[in-house]
């Protein structure tokens, strides 16, 4: 347990700080008095004996900080000074002290606010298992390709392409829309509810946290109206009862009994039915119900293009061996069938799929803010330089606010005794620091870094 006693000693050293400082200051002292004694009687100068015995003993500054390194917690103790620092300055101008505070407060939320848009909807949009193997699956129609570069899915080519693609390792089949929804038929609530083929969950790599997932045969004809909630679904209606599974649930006039609860976690995007076309207004997805296909849908080759896909790509496949694979698979079918249109297939990843169009209206935003930010900062920085530099102090002064500067006793230029006195110059030469009474007879005087 030493590094305990070590922590405990460093930590009770912050509050006894001014003692230990003035017992190395006298034992410092000491060992350089008795050296200036030593060299005075080999015949020295008293200003001959003072700078050899500098010379010799080392930089005093560097002694003391090594010291006080080893004895306290430097971190703290910076930032105690820094603090106290401030406080000074917020006590001397506090109408400028005010506004800084405000302009970095305004700045700081800022940056925070687009931030957090920024990593939820580009950084981290998705809490999906391996969402980069997540794919926006549309088709394409050579003729319509001036017009639109894709277009929704028709649902039986969606069966075949599933079926047959040897890339793909599960898909979904979906469409969005509203729905009411109540707990006992009074008072409805217009939701988004998403009709979805029963691998949608495992697609996208979701389990629910409480209940089951859909099964082939919640999508058949004449099965039980079942229903997965979202989180928010399962607060807003059963209060987070953790007994709402098997309950029913009024959608569109119609019980459904409750199966599954979704992770909180778990949010579908909001994906656009084709490339610029807009989904309507947004509505808060909180049901999610099995689509048993109509024989419509079963039978269509040449229309009903009104569904949305995504799809899960198998382990190391790339997206242009999918799409490479797909597209065979397109043509093949166009002339098998004999269709009257030549079909094609678009595999988007799902985040550049959600954040097409607006990624780089993000990014030019929070560049924007994080600019706002800067000169926030940089204003206060640049009127204190400004003051420091009206009073006649230069800009490369090392020394700190509040921290005495000592000499180093090295002979380098600049920081030998200044002639007359006992004073010594700091690191940059920009001002005049007192040195320890105990090194002979001082001015008195106190330098503005005391």
């Amino acid at each position: 347990m030493e590094w305990m006693r070590i922590l405990i000693s460093r930590c009770a050293a912050l509050f006894r700080r001014q003692k230990l400082d003035d017992e190395l200051d006298e034992e410092v002292g000491s060992h350089i008095d008795f050296a200036i004694e030593e060299n005075l009687k080999h015949g020295m100068t008293e200003q001959q004996a003072c700078t050899a015995a500098l010379r010799t003993f080392g930089g005093v500054t560097q002694i003391k900080e090594t010291y006080r390194v080893k004895r306290g917690v430097p971190f703290l103790e910076q930032l105690g000074r820094d603090l106290r620092f401030s406080l000074r300055q917020l006590r001397r101008s506090p109408g400028f002290a005010l506004t800084a505070i405000l302009t970095l407060a305004l700045g700081i939320g800022a940056v925070t606010s687009v931030f957090s848009v920024v990593d939820a909807v580009l950084l981290k949009p998705f809490a999906f298992r391996e969402p980069g193997r997540l794919v926006v699956m549309r088709e394409v129609e050579e003729e319509l390709s001036r017009q639109m570069s894709a277009v929704p899915d028709n649902y039986r080519h969606y069966l075949r392409l599933k079926k047959d693609s040897k890339t793909i390792e599960d898909a979904a089949i979906f469409s969005q829309a509203g729905s009411s929804v109540s707990l006992t038929g009074d008072h409805p609530r217009i939701v988004g509810a998403i009709l979805t083929s029963p691998s949608l969950f495992r697609t996208l790599g979701v389990q629910p946290m409480l209940g089951r997932d859909f099964v082939e045969g919640d999508a058949q004809k004449g099965a039980p109206h079942v229903v997965v909630i979202t989180f928010g679904a399962w607060q807003t209606f059963f209060g987070g009862d953790p007994k709402a599974v098997g309950e029913d649930l009024g959608i569109d006039g119609n019980p459904a009994t409750v199966i599954g609860v979704l992770p909180p976690a778990m949010l579908l995007p909001r994906i656009a039915i084709a490339p610029k076309i807009a989904s309507g207004p947004p509505l808060e997805t909180m049901v999610y119900e099995p689509r048993t296909p109509s024989d419509w849908d079963l039978r269509n080759d040449t229309g009903n293009f009104n569904y949305r896909v995504i799809a899960r790509l198998k382990g190391g496949v790339t997206l242009a061996q999918a799409i490479a694979e797909l597209e065979t698979l397109q043509r093949a079918y166009t002339l098998s069938a004999h269709l009257p249109m030549h079909l094609g297939i678009s595999l988007t990843p799902l985040a550049a799929d959600v954040t097409a169009g607006i990624s780089g209206a993000l990014w030019l935003m929070f560049a924007a803010v994080v600019g706002v930010l800067l000169i926030a900062w940089r204003e206060p920085r640049q009127s204190a330089t400004s003051a420091r530099r009206n009073s006649g102090a230069r800009n490369s002064c090392s020394c700190r606010p509040g921290r005495k500067q000592e000499p180093t006793g090295d002979g380098a230029p600049g920081r030998e005794p200044c002639a007359g006195h006992r004073w010594w110059r700091c690191r940059s030469g920009c001002c005049l620091c007192r040195c320890p009474a105990s090194y002979g007879a001082c001015t008195g005087q106190r330098s503005a870094f005391d």
